[in-house]
């Protein structure tokens, strides 16, 4: 059985794979496994509106100026009957619990990037979707872009 613990194990034999082929392709799992971390799952939160179906980077940005306590994350998530690594957007509190708003049934695992709410909505005003994707396009990773409690 797959559990919350395999996910970065997971991340690690994509991030290898991305690296060994021929292609010159950015590499979102070592990305995230570089500056992510692992998030603890959580049922269905109180107090929370839940999101369209399949719009999890539309969803947690709006959950995220609904309750400006939480931290905005993108990363990957074990979900479904298939449990593979799915890209994947969602909240955390301060205690580090996914506020998940789009999956009706929370992932067993979820590891991703905690990113700072000023660079998320500087960049999400701007047109960004997947702030994974622009890290990835600006090879560079801005100081103010990973969130403080969670900066290494």
């Amino acid at each position: 059985m797959t559990t919350k613990k395999d996910l970065p194990t997971m991340l690690q034999g994509w991030a290898d794979a991305v690296r060994r082929s021929t292609c010159d392709l950015a590499n979102p799992y070592a990305l995230v496994l570089e500056l992510g971390r692992a998030f603890v799952p959580q049922p269905e939160p109180q107090g929370v509106k839940w999101g369209k179906k399949k719009r999890c980077y539309d969803n947690a940005f709006d959950l995220l100026g609904l309750h400006p306590t939480l931290t905005y994350c993108e990363g990957f998530v074990l979900a479904g009957p298939a449990l593979f690594p799915v890209e994947h957007a969602w909240c955390v509190d301060e205690a580090g619990n996914v506020v998940d708003n789009t999956l009706r049934e929370p992932g067993v695992g979820y590891f991703g990037i905690p990113f700072d709410s000023k660079w998320v909505v500087r960049k999400v005003g701007s047109g960004a979707d997947s702030l994974v994707d622009q890290l990835l396009l600006s090879k560079k990773i801005p100081k103010t872009a990973i969130a403080k409690p969670y900066r290494r």
